[in-house]
């Protein structure tokens, strides 16, 4: 099979980057690979001489030479503009990050076009109204993205999509219910020493001491949460939790690992916390070794995300592939972990008391900290490698190929996810959101007579 590639490459400071880097030499194995790439952001030197490389401009002149176009789509704009407008225009596989892509389109408007550009995509998505209601509502935090994905304008016309679980794959179902879905796990991948940290005992392989000691960390109790900090990690309930945690054990420390992109200034949060300045340390953007150092010296990591934009955490499985014990939000893709591999907080008014409380628990108890540590190392090794994903893409577009692919609607439990469906999207078309309680109440006990609905 020959596959052009398009994705963001290292040394892009990109997730979906590392994560290319990552599956591209075990996609190799299977398949001719030929990476097409941004010239104003070209793929580091190593990769162009393992694989053929061209401008992203030169495709359509070559399509001909390929049996499959893989598209990585996420949300940044400057990494995926280029990749979203071929895709546009020639069809092919593709990989969604994230299953919502509001994010993105209010990027990629707001330099051409601005606000405006931004209305007509939502217009023509979701009707003028619904257009007019995110609008009217853009700067309160009223509307919330997720109600207006813009997931079918990224994927309108695919030959089929790839997704990293099944929280995702139902979205495009409801979405997109024509085009075909493959839910292929996120792979862990982990450099020397860490990768023995996914087989041996959790305090074996690397010495999680002597990494304390050089963190300055030594003698604390670390908790530890890590990569973007973006208002949907919940930053202010982990803040608060570990304030009222840190009254039964002063030796803990809270490190925040990873870029700041919140919509409040992090001292602010730490104050209204009422937390010492000195018990939370805040890393910025850090190298993978380091980033790796942290989570080798964390007891705890936390680990949350509401409301979730269909993705899987990266940071998650390597997370659970080290043998943190982790704690989440119970939702989206996170909710699909078993209850022995980590452990999950409700999204509801009792989530801070609930942190606390595993919290509490996971510091007094180190053998309950080891079996999770356990649990997580074992259930990420029999479901998280990168030859079972490699096999996956390959088995997948083969299909694509040869025409076998059932759409989202054909292997879903059509006809009720179609008017579940047609349900929300009228729905939507006519401005209602989450918000709408009163409306929504009945609504939804009408459905649940009626047994229709993706989940109950």
């Amino acid at each position: 099979m020959r596959i052009a590639y398009f994705s963001p490459l290292p040394p892009a400071q990109s997730g979906i980057a590392d994560y290319s880097a990552e599956l591209l030499p075990h996609l190799a194995e299977y398949a001719d690979i030929t990476l097409f790439f941004d010239p104003r952001r070209p793929p580091a030197p190593w990769l162009a001489e393992a694989f053929p490389t061209d401008e992203i401009g030169h495709f359509p002149a070559r399509r001909q030479e390929f049996d499959v176009a893989l598209y990585h789509m996420g949300n940044a704009g400057r990494y995926h503009e280029a990749i979203w407008r071929t895709l546009q225009a020639y069809p092919g596989v593709i990989v969604a990050h994230d299953t919502v892509f509001y994010h993105f389109f209010q990027e990629l408007t707001r330099i051409r076009d601005g606000l405006a550009g931004f209305q007509a995509i939502l217009q023509e998505t979701y009707g003028a109204r619904a257009a007019q209601r995110v609008m009217d509502h853009f700067n309160d935090g009223i509307v919330n993205p997720v109600t207006f994905p813009l997931v079918e304008r990224v994927l309108d016309g695919a030959l089929g999509t790839i997704v990293h679980s099944r929280y995702a794959a139902r979205q495009v179902a409801e979405r997109c219910p024509d085009v075909p879905v493959a839910v292929v796990p996120h792979h862990l991948s982990l450099p020397a020493p860490f990768d023995k940290l996914r087989t041996q005992p959790f305090d074996g392989a690397v010495d999680r001491e002597a990494i304390r000691r050089e963190l300055g960390l030594a003698g604390h109790f670390v908790v530890g949460t890590f990569g973007f900090l973006t208002p949907w990690k919940r930053i202010p309930v982990a803040l608060r939790g570990f304030a009222r945690f840190r009254e039964n054990h002063p030796e803990a420390i809270y490190c925040l690992v990873g870029e700041v992109r919140l919509d409040r200034a992090l001292d602010e949060l730490v104050h209204e916390a009422r937390l010492p300045r000195e018990t939370v340390r805040v890393t910025g953007r850090v190298l993978l070794d380091e980033f790796l150092n942290y989570m080798a010296a964390a007891d705890v990591a936390i680990n949350l995300r509401y409301p979730t934009a269909g993705e899987t955490s990266g940071t998650l499985i390597r997370l659970l592939g080290l043998g943190v014990p982790t704690i989440v939000s119970h939702s989206g893709s996170f909710a699909e972990l078993p209850d022995d591999v980590c452990a999950k907080l409700p999204v509801d008014g009792f989530e801070e008391d609930v942190l606390v409380t595993i919290l509490r628990a996971l510091a007094d108890d180190e053998d309950l900290r080891r079996a999770m540590a356990a649990n997580a190392r074992e259930y990420v090794r029999e479901h998280h490698t990168l030859k079972g994903s490699a096999e996956a893409y390959v088995t997948f577009m083969e299909r694509i190929v040869a025409g076998e692919a059932e759409s989202a609607r054909s292997a879903g439990d059509s006809p009720l996810t179609e008017a579940w469906s047609e349900i929300g999207r009228t729905l939507a078309g006519w401005g209602v959101t989450e918000h709408d309680d009163a409306l929504l109440e009945p609504i939804a006990q009408a459905l649940a007579q009626l047994q229709i609905g993706p989940e109950r």
